[in-house]
């Protein structure tokens, strides 16, 4: 996606950023920021992604969330996971429930 966000002429800022790891450790480093405008079921939500230069194969984007404020994707795009089922839908409308198709990719179970 780096390379692809770059191809499209996205502009990115280097930035110092403190960042928690899965252990809840912390560490600080060097990443780059842009910001896309994504859309979704007709929705467009735009969406700071965060880039690691030093990640090996440079695959990872991360979605930020700021504590207190509504900057991850899920919570600005207004969607819900429903993972015992296997879909989401947006806050707003909770008939509407797409199947979630990414998780065919990754061969997780999905539930019609």
């Amino acid at each position: 996606m780096y390379q692809v966000f770059k191809d499209k002429g996205l502009i990115f800022q280097e930035t110092t950023l403190t960042m928690s790891l899965a252990d809840g450790q912390q560490t600080t480093g060097e990443v780059f920021t842009t910001q896309v405008m994504i859309e979704i079921e007709g929705r467009s939500v735009l969406t700071r992604f965060i880039i690691l230069p030093k990640a090996k194969g440079n695959q990872t984007l991360l979605l930020p969330k700021t504590k207190g404020t509504r900057t991850d994707f899920l919570s600005s795009a207004g969607l819900i996971l429903d993972v015992k089922n296997a879909c989401w839908y947006f806050w707003d409308n909770p008939t509407y429930n797409p199947t979630v198709s990414v998780w065919r990719r990754i061969g997780h179970p999905v539930h019609s």
